[in-house]
């Protein structure tokens, strides 16, 4: 297996026929975020942490083409490359799941099947609250990965208590990483991943024997 390098021109190509859906996700210079309204001038949005914007279509069409740009690389900045494929190999092994509000569906499926060729999975959860706004995916870990020496997330992705003996990365943007260029599903295995870099088959392979 070798890393996956998307060119620029398939960007642009993809950017030529570029629309905003409800429930899918986007980006700009303060983070990712849900759309989940569309007007003729604006998108409502909902950011990872919370925050919710009004935002300018056009400018947000263009800003989030600038981004996708510079941001096409499977691995994010993280102490050690090789622990933090590692890391993959042993999430590999763990329960994904997402939490959807009925309003964005159409978009979340067609997101999620443009990266992962499944139209849908028993671990997606439609919400019907009217006060609930954005989805939220979760990985469901066990400790006895959390406490080897070699896991490894990056900065921004923390983990919460979850049931029992197990802990929770309820970070959308890192769940969708993990979808979109190491070929994860939302289930409790993910056995055929992608992008896998040569020179770390052996660190993915030994994360894989972790549960």
């Amino acid at each position: 297996m070798k890393t996956l390098n998307i060119s620029n021109s398939k960007i642009v190509k993809n950017f030529k026929n570029f629309v905003f859906e409800v429930g899918c996700r986007y980006k700009n210079r303060e983070g990712w975020y849900e759309v989940v309204k569309i007007d003729e001038q604006n998108i409502t949005v909902i950011f990872d942490n919370g925050d919710t914007k009004v935002l300018n279509k056009k400018i947000s069409e263009r800003i989030h083409f600038n981004i996708s740009i510079e941001d096409e690389k499977s691995i994010p900045a993280v102490k050690s490359e090789a622990d933090f494929i590692w890391t993959i190999g042993a999430l590999s092994n763990c329960e994904m799941k997402a939490e959807i509000v009925n309003h964005s569906k159409q978009g979340f499926l067609k997101e999620y099947f443009n990266y992962s060729g499944k139209s849908g999975s028993e671990y997606i959860y439609i919400i019907n609250n009217p006060e609930k706004w954005g989805s939220e995916l979760r990985i469901k870990i066990s400790e006895n990965i959390v406490n080897n020496k070699r896991f490894c997330l990056p900065n921004d992705v923390s983990l919460a208590r979850g049931s029992n003996s197990f802990l929770n990365i309820n970070n959308n943007r890192f769940c969708w990483h993990l979808i979109k260029f190491f070929g994860f599903c939302f289930g409790s295995k993910n056995l055929v991943l992608k992008n896998i870099p040569e020179k770390y088959l052996k660190d993915f392979e030994d994360g894989r024997k972790v549960i």
